[in-house]
């Protein structure tokens, strides 16, 4: 993608590791030109005569071409892993078979980590808290092979399942995003809709970039703080560090005070234990999305 792709904005940068050379590299470092930089996108005119600026951008640079560097490594160990844990779980269930990947009974870390699949059943289809109900189990699920979610959406939902989309990044020249449409009837006689989206998958090292990449686009001159820097991405970096232990206290509270069903297992509590030193792991998950709607559905509604 060209400079004039980002024509929608009048001021932009936007970090490409992907295209960073070592000469690249060294550039940032000792010239302010950072536009006529092939590892930034932004007008040619752009300069940044702040060297700590530069060196800020080199630094992310650097940090997001090694995580571009681990993402097949990082990929393979989660495939190893997921099927591991997959056997594991057969051989726990009386099934001594080899797992397949596209069979709808395989399941991603997501998915082992919290197995629940079936809504909330003591929030009626008229409530209007069933639709959060519905999305949060759908997000979830998003995350699995499409056997998978098309068994879950017909036979444990008892809906219509439309179509499972594997969708085109142009940006990034690769399949990066992943959706299924559902309704609640077939046909015409549909009343409800839904699209839901998989978010980053725990060994999506590529996708973990966006905890820091501080590239930012400036759509309206006219409101203030539109944009993000180098140091604002540096202080968002330390505020989600800090929400990761929160949320590593508030799961350990939630099993104690509020039972079995909140209650969480190893693989989960591991995952945020590490959420609190590492970037790429997520401080919360689709398994506290969940939780929420399951306490919502605690609230007395107002009369």
């Amino acid at each position: 993608m060209s400079k004039l792709d980002y024509c929608f904005s009048n001021d932009y940068m936007v970090l490409r590791p992907d295209r960073a050379s070592p000469f690249d590299l060294l550039h940032l470092l000792f010239s302010p030109k950072v536009g006529r930089n092939k590892a930034v996108d932004c007008f040619t005119s752009t300069e940044i005569r702040s060297f700590p600026r530069r060196l800020a951008l080199f630094l992310n640079l650097l940090l997001q071409i090694l995580l571009l560097s681990l993402a097949g490594p990082v990929a393979a160990i989660g495939a190893a892993v997921e099927l591991a844990l997959n056997f594991v779980d057969n051989v726990l269930h009386g099934k001594m078979e080899y797992p397949d990947r596209s069979s709808a009974s395989y399941r991603s870390l997501t998915g082992l980590i919290d197995r629940r699949v079936d809504l909330d059943r003591s929030i009626a289809p008229a409530d209007s808290r069933h639709h959060a109900a519905l999305c949060v189990m759908a997000s979830k699920v998003a995350y699995e092979n499409e056997a998978f979610i098309r068994d879950v959406v017909t036979r444990r939902w008892q809906m219509e399942f439309v179509k499972f989309y594997n969708c085109w990044n142009e940006f990034e020249s690769a399949y990066t995003a992943q959706a299924f449409v559902f309704c609640d009837k077939a046909g015409p006689d549909a009343e409800l809709v839904v699209v839901a989206f998989r978010g980053t998958p725990a060994f999506d090292a590529a996708r973990w970039r966006a905890d820091l990449d501080p590239s930012w686009y400036k759509v309206f001159t006219e409101i203030p703080g539109e944009t993000a820097s180098p140091s604002s991405s540096a202080a968002g970096f330390v505020a989600s560090r800090v929400n990761a232990a929160r949320e590593l206290a508030r799961s350990a509270y939630l099993g104690y005070r509020r039972g079995g069903y909140f209650r969480e297992g190893w693989e989960l509590l591991l995952m945020r234990v590490l959420a609190v030193p590492l970037p790429g792991l997520p401080f919360h998950r689709a398994h506290d999305y969940v939780n929420g709607v399951a306490l919502a559905a605690r609230i007395p509604k107002d009369e």
